[in-house]
C-alpha cells in the first residue's frame, strides 16, 4: 500500500523587496508539503487563498496588517526577521500575528514555524517574547498614566501617540515606533492637543506628569 501524500499547506509570501521575496520562494518550493504564492501589493487577487502568510518585518505596518487580516481573516500571519529593532511587537500582537522567525533562522526553522502556524500554534522565540513582555508592560504603565485614554476622549492610537510625545519623542521617532507615516502622527497630535485642551508638547508633558502623580498618589 502506498503512503498518502502529505497535506499541502498554502503559503503566501508578502515581501515588497523582490530579491528577498524570490529567494524565499525558491527555498520554500523545496518543501514537499508547501504550495507557495507571492504578492508584492494588494492590487491583484491572491491566488490559492493562503493558510499562512509570511510578512517581512520591514513591511509590518498597521495598514498592511489590517488589510491582510480583513482580506484573509482565517489566515495565520508569520513575521520574518521578528528581531528587527524597529518592529512594533505590540502592534503585531494586537493584529493577527501568530509567529515570528529570526534573522538567524534557517530554512528548517522557517518551515517548522509555518507548519506550527498552520495548525494554530503560536511560535514566539524567547528573545522576542522578552521584548513583547516589555512592550506590554510599557503599554500598561502608559494606560495607568493616561488611564482610560484621557477620560475616553482619545482614540487608542491617539493615546499611544500622546504617551510617546509626552515622553519626549519627536514625530519622526513616533512614526517609526508605531509604523505609521509622519503626517499621520502630525494629524494625531493636532487632535490630541485639541481634545486635551493643551497648546503644545510642553503642556502635554506637564499633563502627563500631573496625571502620573495623581495616579501614583491614589495607588
Amino acid at each position: 500500500m502506498s503512503r498518502a501524500a502529505p497535506k499541502k499547506i498554502r503559503v503566501g509570501v508578502f515581501v515588497e523587496t523582490r530579491l528577498i521575496r524570490d529567494s524565499l520562494m525558491q527555498m520554500l518550493k523545496k518543501e514537499a508539503d508547501f504550495v507557495c504564492s507571492k504578492l508584492s501589493d494588494f492590487s491583484t487577487e491572491w491566488p490559492n487563498h493562503p493558510e499562512v502568510i509570511l510578512l517581512d518585518s520591514q513591511d509590518v505596518t498597521e495598514s498592511n496588517l489590517r488589510q491582510l487580516s480583513a482580506s484573509f481573516p482565517n489566515t495565520r500571519i508569520v513575521v520574518l526577521n521578528g528581531d528587527h529593532p524597529q518592529l512594533n511587537l505590540l502592534l503585531c500582537s494586537r493584529i493577527g500575528v501568530i509567529g515570528f522567525t529570526l534573522k538567524t533562522s534557517t530554512l528548517a526553522d522557517i518551515a517548522a514555524t509555518i507548519r506550527s502556524a498552520a495548525v494554530g500554534v503560536r511560535v514566539i522565540p524567547e528573545c522576542i517574547g522578552a521584548k513583547l513582555f516589555e512592550a506590554v508592560s510599557e503599554a500598561e504603565r502608559s494606560d495607568r498614566v493616561f488611564g482610560a485614554a484621557a477620560d475616553g476622549l482619545l482614540t487608542p492610537r491617539e493615546h499611544d501617540v500622546a504617551c510617546l510625545a509626552a515622553n519626549g519623542l519627536i514625530n519622526k521617532q513616533i512614526a517609526a515606533k508605531l509604523s505609521v507615516e509622519v503626517e499621520t502622527v502630525k494629524t494625531h497630535m493636532r487632535s490630541i492637543l485639541r481634545k486635551l485642551g493643551v497648546r503644545n508638547r510642553v503642556e502635554l508633558a506637564r499633563l502627563f506628569e500631573t496625571r502620573k502623580r495623581d495616579r501614583n498618589a491614589v495607588a
